[in-house]
């Protein structure tokens, strides 16, 4: 057994936190829409609480050339037969993944949150560079063993990106898995907030309707700030504003109630 991944897949079945257990390459569909489809979306892990009140389905993309593969399969997998109310899906990006993919990939998180999925994105191995991502993605398990890798710090990311840290309203608020996240969500704050996007005016309707007006009411709150009375009295964030908070959307299914993720680094 060689490679990241598999490696990732055992030492996350062998070292589960208390009260969780983990499996891996588990089917997401049944099987006779598998053969229908002709592709079977599986999870590498999964991190299941004991008690069933929590289901992490967990995808590693170590070095792909198309990482947002996962995300698709995943998303139109929920289409025929959706996601649990208990279930999550996380992506974990390493460093080897090019810049535009990474990014390609977490803005498709996006799109799994307007179907109606809990899903999130988040880095692997952070404090590893692309080289040596590719290094390690080259030798055997025993050699992989050896490295120290931080197993542990893995699993805690992918459980705490996936946990709310507070809340507001209707909105879940969670610590941002990504740092583009942040950056995106508040240049929507930002750009609703220009003189232009006043109430009446053409601007503001046209936000409304895209879910920017949204987006940005729910960075403020996130920042523990509060929304100008008007949109048209703008309002300046500072550079430390900017790395710490964004906001996304999630919706559940069609049929039940509209959730929504508020996201602060």
């Amino acid at each position: 057994m060689a490679g990241l991944t598999s490696f990732l897949q055992a030492e996350f079945a062998r070292q589960p936190p208390n009260e969780w257990q983990c499996r891996h390459e588990t089917p997401v569909l049944p099987a006779d829409l598998e053969r229908l489809l002709g592709y079977a979306p599986r999870a590498d892990v999964i991190l299941e609480r004991i008690d069933g009140a929590r289901r992490l389905w967990i995808e590693f993309e170590v070095s792909r050339a198309d990482p947002v593969a996962n995300h698709a399969k995943f998303a139109t997998a929920h289409l025929f037969s959706q996601q649990r109310p208990t279930d999550t899906f996380i992506s974990m990006v390493s460093a080897h993944v090019v810049r535009g993919r990474r990014n390609l990939a977490s803005n498709m998180i996006y799109v799994m949150r307007a179907l109606g999925m809990r899903a999130f994105q988040t880095t692997l191995l952070p404090h590893l560079a692309a080289a040596e991502v590719q290094r390690l993605n080259s030798i055997n398990y025993e050699a992989l063993r050896a490295e120290a890798i931080p197993v542990q710090a893995e699993i805690e990311r992918a459980i705490v990106v996936s946990e709310p840290v507070s809340g507001h309203q209707d909105q879940d608020i969670h610590l941002a898995g990504e740092p583009v996240q942040a950056l995106l969500n508040l240049r929507h704050w930002n750009d609703v907030n220009r003189p232009e996007f006043c109430r009446d005016s053409a601007h503001w309707d046209a936000a409304g309707s895209s879910g920017a007006v949204g987006w940005a009411r729910s960075a403020s709150n996130s920042a523990g700030g509060r929304m100008p009375s008007s949109p048209c009295s703008r309002r300046w964030l500072n550079q430390s504003t900017y790395s710490r908070v964004a906001y996304s959307t999630s919706s559940r299914p069609r049929q039940g109630p509209r959730w929504r993720i508020s996201s602060a680094l």
